[in-house]
C-alpha cells in the first residue's frame, strides 16, 4: 500500500524480460530484466481494481480537484509515471478532503 485515504493506492512490483533490437553500439536483439510496477486503486468498499492509464487517466479519476492536482504536481515537478511522485500526488489529493 502506497498511500491510504479518499485514493487508496496499491502498488506490486514484478519483474518482466524486455526485449529490445539493435542500437548504435550493438546489432542483434537482447532481453533484459526490468522493474515494472502495476498499480491498483482500492474504493471505499474495499473493491481493488487493477489500473493500467496514465497522467490524464488519473486526472479523470480525480474528478472536480483534478485542476488543484496538477497544479500541485506541476509546482513540485512531480511525474504520474514515479512510483513515488505518485504516492506524493495521491496524498496531496486525499488531503483535499481532510480539510472540510
Amino acid at each position: 500500500m502506497l498511500e491510504e485515504g479518499k485514493l487508496t493506492l496499491l502498488c506490486r512490483e514484478l519483474l518482466e524480460y524486455r526485449s529490445t533490437t539493435s542500437t548504435f553500439y550493438y546489432y542483434g536483439s537482447y532481453s533484459r530484466l526490468v522493474l515494472v510496477y502495476n498499480y491498483f486503486i482500492m474504493d471505499e468498499k474495499g473493491e481493488i481494481t487493477e489500473f493500467k492509464g496514465k497522467k490524464n487517466d488519473w486526472l479523470d479519476l480525480m474528478g472536480k480537484h483534478a485542476g488543484e492536482v496538477q497544479k500541485y504536481a506541476k509546482v513540485n515537478r512531480l511525474d504520474f509515471d514515479d512510483k513515488f511522485d505518485l504516492s506524493r500526488i495521491v496524498e496531496f489529493y486525499n488531503s483535499l478532503f481532510e480539510k472540510k
